[in-house]
């Protein structure tokens, strides 16, 4: 936890490398400039398609990168939140992924800030082909009505 306020200090008083759209989904996997190819890809492991992307807010700092992404249930589709749940949970487990508790202190370092005590949260150490020392978490919220997800992404070194 001090490690994670630590950093999350950092952050505040060295400034952040963020971006925020609102229009394009994000390509997290093809290379640019300010996004590395080999951060991104390894958090969606679950088909969200009867959604679309809203907002898209990522930050880097020393220390780190945090990337969250809030989608909105598209007009005609419908789901659970049960549904949506058990999908998640079961892509991320069979890819590794360890459910662990929330969070004590904030665990959101974006401009979307949906949370509630019932979300999910996963993380799992680097795989091969990754930087060792590298640290994965993301925590994901699924609204009652399963009209909104808000994913947030960790990686830290």
């Amino acid at each position: 936890m001090r490690v994670f306020l630590f950093f999350a200090i950092l952050v505040l008083l060295c400034g952040c490398d963020r971006k925020s759209a609102t229009t394009s989904p994000p390509n997290l996997g093809a290379p640019s400039t300010n996004r590395p190819p080999s951060i991104g890809p390894q958090f969606w492991k679950y088909d969200l398609s009867e959604y679309s992307i809203v907002t898209e807010d990522v930050s880097s700092a020393p220390g780190g990168r945090w990337i969250s992404v809030r989608y909105q249930r598209r007009h005609g589709k419908t789901t659970t939140r049960d549904a949506v749940v058990n999908r998640i949970a079961s892509a991320l487990q069979a890819d590794g992924w360890k459910t662990a508790p929330l969070p004590k202190g904030k665990y959101v370092l974006s401009k979307i800030w949906e949370t509630s005590g019932e979300d999910l949260h996963f993380a799992r150490r680097a795989k091969p082909g990754e930087p060792k020392h590298w640290f994965f978490a993301q925590t994901v919220y699924v609204s009652k009505e399963a009209d909104t997800v808000a994913i947030y992404c960790e990686v830290s070194w």
